[in-house]
């Protein structure tokens, strides 16, 4: 039985940099409207304990070049979560934080199997308000 290293350190993590709530919409894949306009199907909203972590240096010089006057966050979460995988259809999860939406870009460390967590890197979408908990949609307007 795999041990979960992530639970044992995590209380000391927590003394040094406190958890902070994060909302997530885990997206499932899509169905279409009545317009038959492809839409985005979400799981409940649920809220995770995470550790919000600025973007390194080196890593943002790259992603500005990419994607200009975006911004970018990086979290390390509880459990398993999934950036864009097309080959599984995976993709579009929204989390939010600090008053924003933020997308899911990318996973960076998935050590969900053996540590218990997860490290994703997301771009701001807008400020708004997080779903509540149990909403499968994301909040209407911006804030």
């Amino acid at each position: 039985m795999p041990i979960n290293l992530h639970a044992l350190v995590r209380p000391m993590i927590a003394a040094v940099n406190p958890d902070q709530p994060v909302f997530i919409l885990a997206c499932v894949g899509q169905d279409v409207d009545g317009k038959y306009d492809p839409q985005p199907v979400y799981l409940p909203a649920v809220m995770v304990p995470a550790q919000p972590q600025p973007v390194p240096d080196k890593t943002l010089q790259l992603l500005v070049q990419q994607r200009d006057n975006s911004i970018w966050h990086d979290f390390y979460l509880s459990g398993n979560w999934s950036g864009l995988v097309r080959a599984k259809e995976q993709g579009g999860d929204l989390v939010y934080w600090n008053g924003f939406e933020w997308l899911v870009d990318q996973v960076l460390e998935a050590w969900n199997p053996t540590a218990g967590w997860t490290k994703i890197r997301c771009i701001q979408q807008r400020a708004t308000m997080p779903p509540a908990i149990g909403d499968t949609t994301p909040p209407e307007g911006d804030v």
